[in-house]
């Protein structure tokens, strides 16, 4: 399903709608998380770490922080909210040291932890909930460390000065265009993906697609390519593909 151009118009003009506020369903008058909400969240992400990688030897938990807009001045009214969980390897012989190869397999962690659980809401919001390496020291919103109750990044909110909803919308169908046409190069055989292009095809969603963060630009039409139809309908893509490899 295409979204139209009136929808891609009433998108692109919340994304750019920044607020005078922290969104005060979060955010007390300090600016601090309020508190039900931060102990929700730990739970929830006490319980994925133990179900994804908590019995695996030498792995520990690091931070664990919200980000992205309900860490901004430019949520929306339902806004995700995005905790990633941050899992150091001290010690364990059987997983790669480099955050890359660590990211790799906890993509992989997390991915079967969703297939096999109920997504996770607080109040009708979305908590996208994600395992990483490391937490990004640079970041286009507010870094909040649930753990020390504090920010390890304080939101700016000039981030969208320079940008009109006819640039954002342009650049999102550029974006979109480049995604698709690399999906279109990706060779196939009788209709099927051989697995390493199943992991070419997987590698570039997690680095291009969901990871691709080096300026507001790429983070702003992210959350276009979010908030339409485009990152469920490449993501649900992506996953079928792979699960066709399991198939006999």
């Amino acid at each position: 399903m295409l979204d139209s151009p009136e929808d891609l118009h009433r998108i692109a003009a919340e994304i750019l709608t920044v607020h005078d506020v922290l969104d005060p369903r979060v955010f007390t008058r300090e600016g601090k998380v309020r508190e039900h909400l931060r102990l929700r969240m730990l739970d929830r992400a006490d319980y994925m770490f133990k179900e994804t990688v908590g019995n695996i030897g030498g792995l520990e938990t690091g931070d664990i922080v919200l980000l992205g807009s309900s860490a901004s001045y430019f949520y929306r009214p339902k806004s995700d909210f995005d905790v990633k969980i941050e899992v150091l390897n001290k010690d364990c012989p059987y997983l790669p040291k480099d955050t890359d190869g660590m990211d790799k397999f906890l993509a992989f962690a997390g991915g079967a932890f969703y297939n096999r659980n109920r997504y996770f809401y607080v109040g009708k919001r979305f908590l996208d909930m994600k395992l990483a390496a490391y937490i990004m020291d640079v970041a286009w919103t507010g870094v909040y460390s649930l753990i020390d109750n504090k920010w390890r990044i304080e939101p700016k909110n000039n981030l969208t000065e320079g940008f009109t909803i006819d640039s954002l919308i342009e650049n999102f169908l550029e974006r979109c265009k480049e995604i698709d046409a690399f999906m279109d190069g990706l060779p196939q055989t009788d209709g099927v993906y051989a697995p390493e292009v199943c992991q070419q095809m997987f590698d570039y969603y997690r680095v291009q697609v969901l990871g691709r963060n080096q300026t507001v630009e790429d983070y702003l039409v992210f959350k276009m390519i979010k908030a339409t139809h485009k990152l469920k309908e490449l993501g649900g893509f992506i996953f079928a593909q792979r699960m066709k490899l399991f198939e006999f």
